[in-house]
C-alpha cells in the first residue's frame, strides 16, 4: 500500500511528541535501573550512551584540532585502550563496579571508538587500524549478547514479572504509546486513510 509522505510525516511527528522522551533510555524506568538512566525533566536518556557519545565527540575534535591523527603512538594507544576498557567492561564484571567506575569506562570507550575511527579514516589500509576496528566490532557484538542476557535475567527475577501485567519500568512508556496510537488512529479516521507501516 502506498502511503502519502504527509501521513508518514504526521505519524513520525506524533510518535516523537508522545514517545520520543523515552526513545533513548534503552532501559526500563524502574528502581533497578534508576542510576543507569538520566532524567532531564521528562526526557529519559541512557547514561552510558550519553557519556560515550559526549566523550567520543570531544576526543575526536580534540585530536583533530591538535593534528595528532598521524602520530605513530596513536594505533598502539588505541589497542591498549581497547584491551583495558573491554576487560573491565565484561558484563558480569561491569555490573559489580560502582557507578563512577562504570561512567569512567563508558567515557573511555567513547574516546577509544573515536580514536579507532579517526585513525582508520587517516590510514584505512594500515593493519593495526583494521585490527582495532575489527576488535572493537567483535567485542561489541559479543558484549551486546551478554548485556541482553543480563537484562533479561534481572527482569525475569523481579517480583513484578510474575504479576502478568505491565511492570513499573514500562508503565509510563505504555501510556505514551497508547496516547500516540489513539491520536494517530483518530487522524486516520478523520482523513479516511489506511496506514500500513510496512
Amino acid at each position: 500500500m502506498i502511503v502519502s509522505l504527509k501521513t508518514r510525516l504526521i505519524n513520525r511527528i506524533l510518535w516523537l511528541q508522545k514517545c520520543g522522551w523515552f526513545h533513548f533510555a534503552h532501559k526500563p524506568l524502574c528502581t533497578h535501573y534508576e542510576t543507569s538512566v538520566l532524567r532531564l525533566g521528562k526526557l529519559a536518556v541512557c547514561r552510558s550512551c550519553t557519556l560515550l557519545y559526549v566523550f567520543g565527540a570531544l576526543a575526536f575534535f580534540a585530536v583533530s584540532f591538535l593534528g595528532l591523527w598521524g602520530a605513530a603512538i596513536m594505533p598502539a594507544a588505541t589497542t591498549i585502550l581497547i584491551g583495558f576498557v573491554s576487560t573491565l567492561s565484561y558484563p558480569p564484571l561491569y555490573k559489580k563496579h560502582p557507578r563512577w567506575v562504570c561512567d569512567l569506562l563508558r567515557s573511555l570507550l567513547g574516546v577509544t571508538i573515536a580514536l579507532a575511527i579517526g585513525r582508520l579514516l587517516v590510514s584505512p589500509l594500515a593493519p593495526l587500524s583494521i585490527f582495532n576496528i575489527s576488535l572493537l566490532a567483535s567485542v561489541w557484538l559479543y558484549f551486546r549478547k551478554k548485556r541482553q542476557q543480563t537484562k533479561h535475567d534481572k527482569c525475569t527475577s523481579c517480583p513484578e514479572f510474575q504479576e502478568g501485567t505491565i511492570c513499573s519500568g514500562y508503565s509510563e512508556q505504555a501510556e505514551s504509546v497508547r496516547q500516540y496510537q489513539d491520536i494517530f488512529a483518530a487522524y486516520l479516521t478523520k482523513t479516511h486513510r489506511k496506514y500500513d507501516p510496512s
